[in-house]
């Protein structure tokens, strides 16, 4: 008998990578398959796209489980909200760097 954890129960499939992109912080998921058997297992990460606005929509995450779409709609919540503040702070920060070079 397979226990809760080497059941698919709680694997999934869904990845998240926060990072730092030069001046910006990037919030993305990604969706893992597994390729090969054994020890040749490998793992293969493709980014789902977010499309227009702050957050992904829910349609993007149909085929997990649902676990996983639970998680989702309670974080994305919040990264909607980062993503616009960090769209707001890139614009600050140009329009300080202008005012900067305006001569006197």
């Amino acid at each position: 008998m397979k226990s809760k954890r080497e059941s698919n129960e709680f694997s999934g499939s869904l990845g998240l990578r926060v990072r730092r992109i030069r001046n910006s912080i990037q919030i993305v998921w990604y969706e893992n398959k597994w390729y090969g058997t054994g020890n040749k297992k490998r793992m293969f990460s493709k980014q789902i796209q977010k499309g227009k606005g702050y957050m992904y929509s829910p349609d993007k995450f149909k085929k997990m489980q649902q676990w996983e779409r639970d998680a989702v709609g309670v974080l994305e919540e919040k990264f909607g909200q980062l993503r616009k503040r960090i769209e707001v702070l890139g614009r600050i920060r140009r329009q300080v760097s202008a005012y900067k070079q305006i001569k006197n």
